[in-house]
């Protein structure tokens, strides 16, 4: 398979898309990506109306909820059309398989909140929070946004406060990996070229994860301004929050929750995530091609 040109991501519309998945990728493949994508777009329509009703989910609705909205299973259905491989629904549904794919996942998305070692500060302030790798809450907090995030999970269900709950999860994070590598060992073979196949599928897994890794600290989404500082000092100094809410209201979008007869679900969220999901596609696809993805 060649590496596509930027000149054929620019013009790629959802159709052209569509249509160039169709005629390459094997049906298994569209198969399991439409079904994500299906999956993911009910997934975002929860999590609004979970916003604007102010719900913050237990930890195991939250685990299923984030895997779901994060798009991230709809980018790991490509891997098989990336990879040009074709895995039955015998590989796919094993528990071990599954486990490995969830927990991946839950790599990607927790990533985004998880910390692994607190950082001293010599001078810590109520607005400056002590955490490696706090990504998404910050920008989430400032915006009355934090309700789908892991961070607020763990301070409802267990009380910590907001450094507690960043030590958690980077120790979920921790014991993730440890549960990803463990379970790995466990695949069963099916043979010399399917297994082949499978590792490719697994290791695609651990480069989606440190690719995240890596990229959330070169971009400036999260971070803005502060993000070189951020990656010296370990330091994450809060926002003030841009928007002013009632305890049981979040504002999602600028003239949903002011109209309760709209539905959360609006058009714009709508046009908003599938534009979210084919960028995440396109980034994959075109970089999928670039050798430091070949099994090591």
């Amino acid at each position: 398979m060649h590496r596509s040109s930027p000149s054929h991501i620019n013009d790629l519309s959802p159709s052209r898309f569509r249509a160039r998945l169709h005629k390459s990728a094997k049906p298994n493949c569209q198969r399991r990506f439409y079904q994500t994508c299906a999956d993911y777009v009910d997934a975002v329509g929860k999590e609004a109306e979970y916003r604007v009703q102010g719900k913050v989910l237990d930890l195991a609705s939250y685990e299923k909820l984030r895997r779901d909205n994060s798009a991230v299973y709809a980018c790991f259905a490509l891997f098989e059309y990336a990879l040009d491989i074709d895995l039955p629904d015998e590989v796919v549904e094993h528990p071990s398989f599954k486990n490995l794919q969830d927990w991946g996942c839950d790599l990607v998305c927790w990533a985004n909140v998880s910390s692994h070692r607190l950082r001293p500060v010599s001078d810590p302030s109520a607005n400056s929070l002590p955490f490696q790798d706090v990504f998404s809450y910050d920008v989430e907090q400032s915006k009355g946004l934090e309700g789908n995030n892991i961070l607020t999970v763990l301070m409802q269900a267990r009380g910590f406060n907001l450094q507690e709950a960043s030590d958690y999860a980077g120790t979920l994070f921790g014991d993730l990996v440890n549960r990803f590598i463990a379970e790995r060992a466990k695949l069963p073979s099916w043979g010399p070229d399917l297994d082949r196949d499978i590792n490719r599928y697994v290791d695609a897994i651990g480069h989606w994860v440190v690719g995240n890794l890596c990229w959330s600290f070169e971009t400036s989404r999260y971070f803005g301004s502060a993000l070189e500082d951020v990656k010296r000092t370990g330091v994450v100094k809060l926002r003030p929050r841009q928007v002013k809410t009632k305890p049981d209201e979040i504002i999602i979008f600028d003239n949903c929750s002011k109209n309760p007869s709209r539905s959360p679900f609006s058009v714009r969220s709508v046009q908003a995530s599938m534009s979210y999901l084919l960028i995440c596609t396109l980034f994959l696809l075109y970089f999928y091609h670039v050798p430091v993805f070949e099994p090591l």
